[in-house]
């Protein structure tokens, strides 16, 4: 998954339907927060929003939920992608379903 700065998505994989059952459409132009849910840890989210924050990389496990509300655990690594202006244009997320 790719986002902008403002972490509004604008580019998602095909492999995302395998994952959690949405189509790249369907995504484009919402948050990632949108995967999240009742089991969601609170504290990894927050880790995740001060590391965007903050312009660095994270490496996370986190219960996020597929379309049709069933919760499975995501490996993801985010990276912020920069400019030769060295201003943040993107953020980029690596993402796997894991056992």
């Amino acid at each position: 998954v790719v986002t902008d700065p403002h972490l509004r998505i604008v580019h998602a994989t095909k492999n995302i339907i395998d994952m959690n059952g949405y189509c790249p459409e369907e995504i484009i132009g919402k948050k990632p927060k949108m995967f999240q849910g009742a089991e969601t840890c609170v504290e990894t989210t927050k880790n995740i929003r001060l590391a965007v924050q903050n312009k660095n990389p994270f490496e996370e496990i986190i219960i996020n939920y597929r379309k049709d509300g069933s919760a499975y655990k995501c490996w993801i690594k985010g990276e912020p992608v920069f400019n030769t202006s060295g201003e943040v244009v993107n953020f980029i997320a690596y993402e796997k379903e894991i056992a």
